[in-house]
């Protein structure tokens, strides 16, 4: 029972000093400062901040990353260079599907969007509609992110 409640009290303070730097933070808005008040840092509460998108890992090479030809991307790369022009993600998925491996419509969506956030090989031209960068780079339209 006192292990209980000694954790209990534990997390309890770990709580209340996250409020504590939100509450803070939100002060500091309010008040019209711009820098962000960094919260005391104690044992047990974590600061961590939102990952940046890691790296893909693979085998065929685009802008200093590697593109393995038998992935998903790698297939959907393939298709998009074939067809020579953006397809929305259902078009793009049927086709990646054709082969052995099946792949899940937000598995693709997931991997594409990586490569779109990086600005490396893909880009989205609409919503759920994914072209080449290099196409982008020749017409001058499309977002990158």
């Amino acid at each position: 029972m006192g292990k209980d409640l000694i954790a209990s009290i534990k997390e309890k303070q770990a709580l209340v000093a996250k409020l504590q730097a939100e509450l803070d933070e939100a002060r500091a808005l309010l008040d019209g400062r711009s820098e962000k008040v960094d919260p005391p840092v104690k044992r047990g509460i974590s600061n961590r901040t939102q990952r940046k998108p890691r790296p893909p890992s693979g085998g065929v090479q685009e802008g200093g990353l590697v593109i393995k030809p038998k992935s998903s991307v790698g297939r959907a790369q393939r298709i998009l260079q074939k067809g020579g022009h953006p397809l929305p993600i259902d078009d793009l998925l049927s086709q990646v599907n054709k082969g052995r491996k099946r792949v899940k419509r937000a598995t693709l969506i997931g991997n594409l969007s990586r490569y779109v956030k990086m600005g490396v090989v893909f880009c989205r031209t609409a919503p759920n509609t994914f072209g080449l960068l290099e196409w982008e780079r020749k017409t001058g339209q499309g977002e990158a992110a």
